[in-house]
């Protein structure tokens, strides 16, 4: 189920519109589509467990955190 929060799910839509983006994954017929924002996990650390916040409140499960090996950044991923 997902939250009613107008307000939060128009925030989450702006964040993956910068940050982020929505894609769907594999070519079968029934397959998933995944959530991904991307952002600095160094210098934005408290942003990060706010975004990470914001998805868990509004898709009620707890997305997952991919730090980068070539760099600071991490993606934040809904599957």
């Amino acid at each position: 189920m997902i939250s009613e929060n107008k307000a939060e799910i128009a925030e989450l839509i702006y964040i993956i519109l910068g940050d982020g983006h929505i894609h769907k994954k594999g070519e079968k017929k029934y397959t998933n589509s995944e959530v991904r924002v991307s952002l600095n996990r160094v210098k934005e650390k408290e942003y990060v467990k706010y975004v990470k916040k914001l998805i868990e409140r509004i898709f009620r499960t707890v997305p997952k955190g991919y730090p980068r090996k070539d760099s600071d950044g991490i993606d934040i991923r809904l599957c």
